[in-house]
């Protein structure tokens, strides 16, 4: 896990995920009392509300900005054998993002 970003009230992360199970993220964030903003399961209810509010936003805030094929993956993944995709961010993600930088 590496600080991108750190504001006021918010961190910008980006995590390796290893296991690919979202909810290992989900999860060790929360219960180091980092949780991921629109998460209903682990979230803050409070802060959920106020993401929800403001901007409109009724899912976890979780991108996957990068995958990463292993070399040599088989079946059907064979064909994309260490191929990287990429995305960038949601522009509502940077919607709230930018206006956690005004503060």
């Amino acid at each position: 896990m590496k600080p991108v970003e750190i504001f006021k009230d918010a961190t910008l992360l980006k995590v390796k995920l290893v296991t690919g199970k979202s909810h290992q993220i989900r999860a060790h964030l929360a219960f180091m009392g980092h949780p991921i903003f629109g998460d209903e399961k682990y979230g803050d209810r409070r802060i959920n509300t106020l993401i929800r509010e403001r901007y409109g936003i009724k899912h976890q805030m979780l991108h996957s900005f990068r995958l990463i094929i292993p070399d040599n993956a088989g079946g059907c993944l064979k064909e994309l054998s260490g191929m990287s995709f990429e995305a960038p961010l949601p522009e509502e993600f940077n919607s709230v993002i930018a206006s956690y930088k005004d503060k």
